[in-house]
């Protein structure tokens, strides 16, 4: 008899982790993942935005792992390889398929300038960083605002140009030259509410603003 009870308690404690992870919802581990957060328990907090995209459905479950996931990217006491790490993760092919909520599209799209601004921010003799990147920052740096210029070169319409010259800017802004980056922001966004539909000027404007925020 005492055999047998054993092992029903053995069977429930296996079961119960299981069980355990299947029922808590993703707007409990938001909210435990933000309690970590104001701890400072960074790898718990990791841990529970993470395990939301496991179980996500809802476009508020991927707004749970973006916000998240942000409120540590944006703390430049942590490590920039963790934080740079984190913006992989979201700016992933996987991640952003699922995204069809219009924010957080944009919101996405300006996490790209935010690796940028977190490459142009963190010292050379970062070795850790330096693995990650598999390259020299300025190297990369370089290389992108090549890919971004030449872009300018193969636009065929007065949009497509305002919008690459908006993209570029807004790079320049992200990895600290804001003096110069800001007026021509300012003017191809002119530019692109003159030539772009209203709902491409506002798609626009929220991803300047995003990336204002991200990279100030």
């Amino acid at each position: 008899m005492k055999k047998i009870i054993l092992s029903l308690i053995l069977c429930f404690i296996l079961i119960l982790p299981s069980f355990s992870a299947t029922t808590i919802s993703t707007s409990q581990l938001n909210k435990q993942g933000w309690e970590y957060i104001k701890k400072e328990d960074y790898y718990s907090a990791f841990n529970s935005f993470s395990s939301i995209f496991e179980v996500a459905k809802e476009q508020q479950d991927y707004a749970y792992i973006m916000y998240g996931f942000l409120e540590m990217i944006k703390n430049d006491n942590l490590p920039a390889t963790f934080r740079f790490e984190l913006c992989q993760m979201l700016v992933e092919e996987d991640f952003e398929a699922k995204l069809t909520n219009n924010k957080l599209r944009n919101l996405n799209f300006a996490i790209t300038f935010k690796m940028m601004n977190i490459i142009a921010k963190t010292d050379s003799k970062d070795k850790l960083f330096t693995q990650k990147l598999k390259s020299n920052k300025q190297i990369e740096l370089q290389e992108t605002r090549e890919i971004y210029s030449n872009a300018i070169k193969k636009t065929t319409t007065l949009y497509d140009a305002a919008y690459a010259r908006l993209i570029y800017a807004l790079y320049e802004y992200s990895i600290g030259n804001s003096k110069l980056a800001l007026g021509q922001i300012q003017n191809e966004s002119n530019n692109i509410l003159k030539y772009g539909t209203k709902q491409e000027s506002n798609n626009c404007i929220e991803i300047v603003n995003f990336v204002l925020d991200l990279c100030k």
